[in-house]
């Protein structure tokens, strides 16, 4: 996941993938943004998310739109 004024990413576990949303899993989620880009490393997608709801260590996110490929600098 990529959020505003971050370089690098936060790691996590996809699961729940739906053309809609997903729930993500991570250690810790103390100060995570109510929207972030989440970049799926496996088939290069990129998804712009909204924070549906927050538990300890998951989220659940809806895609705000289709998936993007991300743009590379060549």
């Amino acid at each position: 996941m990529h959020f505003e004024g971050q370089r690098s990413g936060v790691p996590c576990t996809v699961s729940d993938l739906t053309d809609s949303g997903a729930v993500l899993s991570s250690p810790g989620w103390l100060g995570m943004p109510d929207s972030f880009t989440l970049l799926l490393r496996h088939d290069g997608l990129c998804f712009d998310c909204q924070v549906v709801s927050r538990a300890a260590n998951a989220l659940r996110v809806r895609f705000e739109g289709p998936a993007e490929m991300p743009v590379t600098n060549s």
